[in-house]
């Protein structure tokens, strides 16, 4: 059996993350190996643990803003000239995700932030669930108002890529890694401080992108009362919250942000390590099917999202409230406040809505493996026909070649 490393994911294959990744920058390999490292963490089948901890910090930007998960896939890693001519087909996929979901994002900003908006007078009444606010929204604003945020969306996840990998090369060249010599634990905690290092600092570059998409999401427009949008676009977000807060109103929330992603991240970490998705696929016999991975990785995201989304839900809270009278003070405050008003079952509204973000993120990631699995092996079949037809042609001229030198030799006897 082939050695797992070999076996990328559908993210690595189809969006190619950690794939990419290492085939542009290979000294990234001495600080993926880190969890492996681990005593308890032994073997991972198909290589997931071996290129997940550092992919895990490192690689999304948010915990939502890239939405594919390493999902494993029992395919060798090929090297053909198809995956060579495609190295931006893992952001193309990423931002296809974005769109497709962003109705469903907005719902469920929009119910996680409707306690907020209905403090300020925006909203009437609450929402009474996602297809009351999907048939609300469509009803008062229309249906392309489902992919407002969605720009300012985009825009946060390429830059986050971008000054994610410049500070993870920046630290390969500072760091002078050494796995061979490192010890395993100091090894995990070298990768787990520059993880950290790296999330921080690139969610305090794009933080503001974040706070506008949220705003622009949660700008909407009723029927009754209001008819003007509070904002016009994603210039118009950073000029009326400078003016009215200052570069504070940007950032507001940015603190349990931070902690938020790299909790959710650790704890996606650890659950590669301890639970072992593929293995447990593995003993049912469903290694090898692809849309069983998905489901098992995705669930496994999920299962970090739902178990820090109060964390989500008070920093969408707090950015709710840059350029209102009525401010939290800090994260703590907005915790004690929305728990001792609403309770705290007001902390996972919107829930529903980021599961069935990710189920949707489930059909998209099987479709576009399979549609990609059909255009490689189709490239493939075609190239096969192609030598087997060259060959042929060129087994006929030697032939050929061959059949008359002989008829001039022999004439020329003869002459």
């Amino acid at each position: 059996m082939a050695d797992g490393s070999q076996y990328p994911s559908v993210y690595q294959k189809i969006s190619g993350q950690s794939y990419l990744f290492s085939r542009h920058f290979p000294n990234c390999q001495a600080w993926t190996c880190s969890l492996q490292k681990l005593p308890s963490a032994g073997g991972y089948v198909n290589g997931g643990l071996h290129s997940t901890f550092w992919t895990a910090y490192t690689g999304t930007a948010s915990y939502l803003a890239s939405p594919l998960p390493p999902v494993f896939v029992g395919a060798p890693l090929e090297k053909n000239k198809y995956a060579s001519k495609s190295p931006f087909l893992k952001e193309g996929v990423e931002a296809f995700c974005l769109t497709a979901i962003a109705p469903i994002q907005r719902v469920k900003f929009l119910i996680q932030c409707q306690d907020e908006m209905i403090k300020s007078g925006r909203l009437s009444k609450p929402y009474k669930g996602i297809v009351n606010c999907f048939a609300r929204t469509i009803s008062n604003e229309g249906f392309l108002s489902l992919w407002r945020g969605n720009i300012p969306n985009v825009i946060h996840f390429f830059s986050n890529k971008v000054i994610s990998v410049g500070l993870t090369t920046y630290l390969m060249t500072l760091s002078n890694y050494k796995k061979d010599k490192d010890a395993r634990w100091k090894s995990f905690f070298k990768s787990f401080a520059a993880g950290c290092f790296v999330v921080v600092a690139t969610h305090f570059v794009v933080y503001p992108l974040d706070y506008a998409r949220t705003r622009l999401a949660n700008d909407i427009k009723t029927s009754n009362k209001i008819e003007e949008r509070q904002f016009n676009g994603l210039m118009d977000v950073y000029r009326k919250t400078l003016r009215s807060d200052g570069i504070a109103g940007l950032y507001r929330g940015c603190p349990i942000f931070c902690v938020r992603s790299i909790l959710q991240k650790g704890l996606y970490v650890v659950m590669l390590a301890f639970f072992k998705p593929s293995v447990l696929l593995s003993l049912v016999g469903l290694q090898n099917n692809v849309l069983a991975r998905i489901v098992m990785d995705v669930g496994t995201l999920e299962c970090t999202n739902v178990a820090t989304y109060p964390l989500d839900t008070v920093n969408r809270r707090m950015m709710m409230t840059s350029g209102e009278v009525a401010k939290y003070r800090s994260s703590i405050h907005a915790f004690s406040e929305i728990i001792k008003n609403e309770g705290v079952e007001s902390l996972y509204k919107g829930a529903g809505a980021s599961i069935l973000q990710k189920l949707a993120i489930c059909a998209i990631l099987f479709v576009c493996n399979e549609a990609w699995k059909s255009y490689v092996s189709t490239k493939k079949n075609k190239s096969a026909a192609d030598g087997v037809s060259k060959k042929k042609n060129e087994s006929a001229g030697d032939y050929q070649s061959t059949s008359i030198l002989t008829i001039k030799w022999r004439s020329g006897r003869k002459d």
